[in-house]
């Protein structure tokens, strides 16, 4: 089994993205914090509801295929 690690873009990516979530929960009135687990946690509950068809053309757009 290969392992991928973020590289820096992926990093400043994930961080803007909880920055943007953050504000977004401040303003719906939400107390939860949000972190780099709770976004991933999001991510594979929707990668979950998500038809593979989808997910695979996603992979093929962010080039994480081997």
């Amino acid at each position: 089994m290969r392992t991928y690690r973020f590289n820096e873009n992926d990093l400043d990516r994930l961080d803007a993205l909880i920055e943007k979530i953050t504000k977004a929960a401040e303003k719906e009135g939400m107390r939860t914090r949000i972190t780099k687990v709770t976004i991933l946690r999001a991510l594979f509950l929707k990668g979950e509801k998500t038809p593979v068809k989808e997910l695979l053309e996603l992979i093929k757009e962010v080039k994480i295929y081997g």
